[in-house]
């Protein structure tokens, strides 16, 4: 559900809400705080058109398309939700500023968070996934959400497997979905190691050396190898094949060129290797990829 401005409320008056939307769509004026106010009066329904949903006790998941121009106001969701961007894209507006959202993104968005959606492209669609309070317990918690890019392939799979709806559906969606998060994993903050993967996804298509990346953070190249993984749970090279495989996901899902097209555009050295490394992570081959999200 989303919590919204867009209803007038019976307790404020048209002026009030006239003025309100004027401040928000200017954001010399606008106030963080006011909007949240505003926002948490009314609910509503998912933005765009629902094309598949499944509710279940603890989550609910959907995927939502966007064919047409749909609100552009600030808005709220009143239950914690991850978003993975599966065509399309637009640009998000968030308290931190605004975020450029293209196929292969994952955006995940605490209870109230207060956004907005604008320059959406047509066509768009987002996998949205729900959760239920009942849903982060035990070991699984919401402020544990793994990194990128590991994050989206684990998406991926939730979209594929959602789209293929079996009778092991079910059991492998609640598997993927607990799988998004973890908990007591000891991470290693540090500027440099924020600058180093800002630096591993601008030059995904390329794999900068260990020597490179030492002279670019004026760290010895030992450490990054050693507290990288000490981070992520997997080496650099494994990043690196995750984000390959990633963008490679979204160009065959978004685009209609030829798979050995794909293969070279993505720095596979040739299709065999991109379907080789696609299968090992969503356990299907990049053809009957296609074939499910067409």
């Amino acid at each position: 559900m989303i919590l919204s401005p867009l209803k007038e409320q019976s307790h404020y008056s048209e002026k009030n809400n006239r003025d309100f939307f004027l401040q928000a769509n200017d954001p010399l004026k606008v106030s963080y705080d006011f909007i949240y106010t505003m926002c948490s009066m009314v609910t509503k329904n998912f933005l765009g058109s629902t094309a598949k949903k499944c509710v279940r006790e603890k989550y609910s998941i959907s995927i939502v398309n966007y064919t047409e121009r749909v609100s552009e106001e600030w808005h709220a969701h009143d239950k914690i939700h991850v978003s993975s961007i599966i065509k399309g894209g637009n640009l998000e507006s968030r308290k931190s500023g605004d975020i450029q959202v293209q196929p292969g993104h994952i955006m995940s968005y605490d209870q109230g968070e207060v956004h907005r959606n604008r320059h959406t492209a047509h066509p768009s669609a987002n996998l949205n996934i729900e959760f239920e309070e009942a849903f982060f317990q035990n070991d699984v918690s919401f402020r544990h959400l793994r990194p990128e890019p590991e994050i989206n392939m684990t998406c991926y799979q939730l979209y594929l497997e959602f789209l293929l709806n079996d009778t092991f559906t079910d059991q492998m969606l609640t598997s993927l979905l607990k799988s998004l998060f973890w908990k007591n994993k000891k991470v290693i903050s540090s500027d440099w190691m924020v600058k180093l993967k800002t630096i591993l996804n601008d030059q995904w298509n390329r794999f900068p050396s260990l020597d490179e990346l030492s002279r670019e953070l004026n760290i010895h190249p030992v450490t990054i190898s050693r507290y990288f993984v000490k981070n992520m749970g997997f080496t650099l090279s494994e990043y690196m094949r995750r984000i390959k495989a990633q963008k490679a996901i979204a160009d065959i899902i978004n685009s209609e060129d030829p798979l050995p097209v794909i293969a070279v555009r993505c720095g596979f050295s040739d299709q065999s290797h991109m379907n080789r490394l696609i299968k090992r992570y969503t356990g299907l081959r990049p053809s009957i990829i296609r074939q499910s999200a067409g």
